[in-house]
């Protein structure tokens, strides 16, 4: 295997090892959208947290990630309802439970 070859290697598994690693996304407070795709096809991501200040969820951005179980959301449901969320904007093969300040529900993909 010639030294090119190798790199390329080295970086697809680079990929995996980071992908496999990330199983819980916290969107920092300076974010108010999350733009299109943005986690789509994360196969290892089960949870993610998302704090009151955002306004928007784009297109497919939590969508193919089957081990997808938990959403976290520092707001009240009523504040999770009002957010813009572009359809579909998640898929998972599981249920997915969304935890809110005021209480949880089950969202729908």
């Amino acid at each position: 295997m010639n030294k090119e070859n190798r790199i390329r290697l080295l970086a697809f598994m680079l990929s995996l090892i980071t992908t496999m690693a990330m199983r819980e996304v916290v969107i920092p407070d300076s974010i108010t959208e999350i733009p299109e795709l943005a986690f789509a096809g994360d196969f290892a991501l089960e949870a993610v947290v998302l704090h009151k200040g955002i306004t928007q969820i784009g297109l497919q951005a939590f969508c193919d990630n089957p081990r997808l179980e938990k959403i976290i959301f520092w707001g009240t449901l009523e504040e999770w309802e009002a957010i813009e969320k572009c359809s579909p904007w998640v898929s998972s093969d599981t249920d997915i439970v969304l935890v809110c300040t005021n209480g949880t529900k089950t969202i729908e993909d």
